[in-house]
């Protein structure tokens, strides 16, 4: 099968050559001018620095990114930094919600924190192949899109269930109280991310006997879908799903998979009509798929059949910036010389839809009893 480039796709990453280079060390020879237009061009663009260059000249391309608010590596310091004291009546909460698996990576450190740091340019790169009016990926002859069955595969949480449509939001003098937070504390409709983290350290520094685990488990829950699930500008988190942290016996009844995708379907077609600056939703989510799918890098040495899906990969680099400098097909060329949907283990497949069919019955929080390890 030949791969061509398609024609939806020809645009091409903006470079910014030595010539800025050039005129930035030409204005500060000219010593620390503070004006509005200086300001503005120092602010306008955000570029992503190279590493591991071998001469100057690569060390100065630069190529510009939006801003992109998802953030694994945010959460894998949040529970590097907690775990240790985090009660095991919090872990046992946790245990007992359709996030389990994907924490569990980080209470364990499955994965390194190298591992989850993303590489801006490769979002791009991808999505550079991404068709609104289709809805799809096009990647030469091969158009493919992201599925419901796809994120669980990815993240194991739950593919049944209630749709919360989060576009959707009551006028403020109907929102359900929450037990953690007073309405009036809050300007807006959310929590933003350092609220969650002062609550969550207040709590955790309380004498054990004062903590209370079902908090500290809602302030996680609430943390991870504020900074990866649901990400959006100033990673806050909406009110609804702040509610639905706070009822952990309930928390399993929605259709997670769906929302999570959902949300980031509509944050990708608001960026491609609109331009927007910020990518808001789970964008890891693309990247993981991309190389699940495409297997163009090898997967992680010791987790090559660990599920979640995600813990098989390391997100730190997938692109060369000095192949995509040559060549804007650079993916295309890439897929080419790698499989596309490898064919994966039978007994793999089958396991992982048993778990699906499983997730028709949850046992609530006080049915569940701990099993001793």
């Amino acid at each position: 099968m030949v791969i061509q480039e398609s024609s939806n796709n020809e645009e091409t990453i903006e470079h910014y050559y030595l010539e800025e280079r050039a005129a930035g060390k030409k204005r500060k020879s000219q010593g620390p001018k503070k004006n509005k237009e200086n300001k503005k061009q120092k602010t306008a663009t955000k570029f992503v620095p190279e590493e591991n260059s071998e001469e100057e000249d690569d060390a100065e391309l630069k190529i510009k990114v939006q801003q992109q608010k998802c953030a694994l590596h945010s959460f894998y310091v949040l529970m590097h930094r907690y775990k240790e004291i985090i009660p095991q009546r919090t872990w046992d909460l946790l245990a007992q919600t359709t996030f389990w698996d994907t924490i569990d990576v980080f209470k364990n450190e499955k994965l390194t924190e190298r591992q989850v740091k993303k590489h801006e340019l490769d979002f791009e790169l991808i999505m550079k192949h991404y068709n609104k009016e289709k809805n799809k990926f096009i990647f030469g002859e091969i158009e493919a899109e992201i599925t419901v069955d796809d994120v669980y595969s990815l993240f194991h949480i739950s593919t049944e269930g209630e749709v919360v449509d989060l576009k959707n939001k009551p006028p403020r003098n109907k929102w359900p109280d929450s037990k953690y937070f007073e309405k009036g504390r809050i300007s807006k409709d959310n929590i933003k991310r350092p609220q969650l983290e002062t609550e969550l350290s207040a709590e955790l520094n309380k004498p054990k006997k004062n903590q209370d685990a079902e908090k500290i488990a809602s302030l996680i829950l609430m943390y991870l879908l504020a900074v990866f699930f649901f990400s959006r500008s100033g990673t806050h988190l909406d009110w609804e799903l702040i509610i639905i942290c706070e009822n952990l016996e309930e928390i399993n009844k929605y259709n997670w998979s769906k929302m999570v995708l959902d949300f980031l379907k509509d944050s990708i077609y608001k960026y491609r009509k609109d331009k927007a600056q910020i990518y808001s939703g789970c964008i890891l989510l693309v990247v993981y798929w991309f190389l699940e799918k495409t297997r163009v890098r090898n997967r992680i040495t010791g987790n090559e059949t660990s599920t979640p899906r995600f813990v098989r990969w390391s997100i730190k680099e997938i692109s060369n910036r000095k192949d995509v400098q040559k060549k804007p097909s650079f993916l295309v060329d890439l897929i080419r010389e790698s499989p596309w949907e490898d064919e994966t283990d039978d007994n793999e497949m089958e396991e992982e839809d048993c778990m699906m069919e499983e997730q028709d019955y949850t046992p609530s929080i006080n049915e569940w009893v701990p099993q001793s390890s």
